[in-house]
């Protein structure tokens, strides 16, 4: 006799089958096992790209240092030839020094402390230009161009022979190169105490600028 309800014929259910039951526990058990899995994946996934970024930031480290690494020695390098060739220059100059004056010692002539910086090209010479065009039309002596660029450059000198020498080689170099470039024209020689007389310049009149020209 079927067993009614209120709706009709109640439904009869099926024995589940032993195997399936078996089946689905092993299915269950494998679907934990495999969700606990991913998680823990999940967490060693998130492990490795964060090692995998910071592997990726060390070698541009790494890049960037091996470059800063061949500039270095680029620069290094250069400096190691300019050192050589101002050796080999003062040698030369020290031969030179024995040659005109075998009684002095170069070790005496100390170097120049430079304040300010002439040394780029034709800064000195601009610079000397520059004043003999404040004093135009007015001669200006040698001595007194040495003075101011002593004082604009913020030059010492530790001896009276390394001050001359710089005067001759670096103010003298200078206005003669002026001078060859037709800038500026020489003058007459005026007296300068305790010493032979100096030499006059000013900027070349054809050179200094009319006001039409301003």
């Amino acid at each position: 006799m079927e067993n009614k309800t209120s709706a009709g014929v109640r439904p009869r259910y099926k024995r589940v089958p032993k195997k399936l039951k078996q089946l689905a526990e092993e299915r269950a058990s494998a679907a934990g096992k495999l969700q606990f899995h991913l998680d823990g994946h999940n967490i060693i996934l998130g492990q490795y790209e964060r090692v995998q970024s910071k592997v990726k930031e060390l070698k541009e480290k790494l890049r960037l240092s091996e470059e800063e690494l061949r500039i270095s020695t680029e620069k290094l390098q250069l400096s190691e030839e300019k050192r050589n060739l101002l050796v080999a220059s003062v040698a030369s100059i020290d031969a030179m020094i024995a040659e005109v004056a075998p009684h002095v010692d170069p070790n005496w002539i100390e170097a120049i402390r430079r304040g300010r910086d002439y040394s780029a090209h034709g800064s000195l010479r601009e610079y000397l230009h520059s004043q003999m065009q404040l004093r135009f039309p007015d001669w200006i002596s040698t001595v007194e161009l040495s003075k101011l660029a002593v004082e604009a450059f913020s030059l010492t000198f530790d001896t009276p022979i390394a001050s001359w020498l710089w005067r001759k080689r670096s103010i003298f170099g200078a206005l003669h190169a002026l001078l060859n470039e037709g800038l500026i024209e020489k003058g007459p020689k005026i007296p300068n105490p305790g010493t032979v007389a100096t030499t006059t310049w000013r900027i070349k009149v054809e050179t200094q600028p009319r006001l039409d020209d301003l």
